[in-house]
């Protein structure tokens, strides 16, 4: 019985722990998607198709930041175990390299947006290549909110994670709102990259 009473109580903690991560999924699926339906709804499938086919070539480069955050963080987790100095010393250097990455990707993706878009798919869709440059620049606070997640759950300051994320979806469906309306496609690019700065930029999170 107290072997049962014991699970019972880890598994209580465990929930209590977790459901701001269940939660905080759910709003960052929705997040990743809203643009779209809302292009959908207010110009149309043609534009919509458009706007994906662009965003294909700016959200393949999301999956470095979360590989490097897999691989490096436990060593992390485990340098506070050491010294509180290290732990904070490692955490600015790998946010360091994720800005460093995500800048250069998002340069350079932006510098040869159309020769990229040529490349990939036809001319008709070169006037896309500005949403392809605005879009890119998220890969930046995307890296960083990654990266200040994990440093939330080692924390265990995962509520935060849905204060920002909701925080972040509801910038990003009223700008959607106004700017798909008034800019089209681009307008949804800044949307959502508008609302990746005010959900992710990490300064307000992280004593470093």
């Amino acid at each position: 019985m107290d072997y049962l009473h014991f699970k019972l109580i880890l598994a209580i903690t465990l929930l209590k722990d977790c459901w701001p991560l269940l939660f905080s999924g759910i709003m960052v699926s929705i997040y990743m998607k809203i643009d779209k339906v809302m292009i959908q709804t207010l110009l149309g499938s043609i534009y919509n198709g458009y706007y994906s086919a662009v965003l294909k070539l700016s959200e393949i480069w999301f999956v470095i930041g979360v590989v490097i955050c897999n691989s490096v963080f436990p060593a992390i987790i485990n340098s506070r175990t050491k010294s509180i100095e290290l732990y904070y010393n490692r955490l600015y250097k790998l946010f360091k390299l994720l800005v460093v990455l995500a800048y250069t990707i998002s340069f350079i993706t932006s510098l040869f947006s159309k020769q990229i878009i040529e490349k990939i798919y036809t001319r008709s869709y070169l006037e896309t290549s500005t949403v392809l440059s605005i879009h890119v620049f998220s890969l930046i606070f995307v890296y960083l909110g990654v990266a200040s997640g994990r440093w939330l759950i080692a924390e265990n300051k995962t509520k935060l994670n849905i204060y920002r994320t909701f925080l972040g979806l509801i910038i990003n469906i009223l700008l959607n709102y106004f700017l798909i309306k008034t800019h089209g496609i681009k307008g949804a690019a800044y949307a959502t990259l508008i609302a990746y700065i005010v959900a992710y930029y990490p300064i307000r999170y992280i004593p470093i």
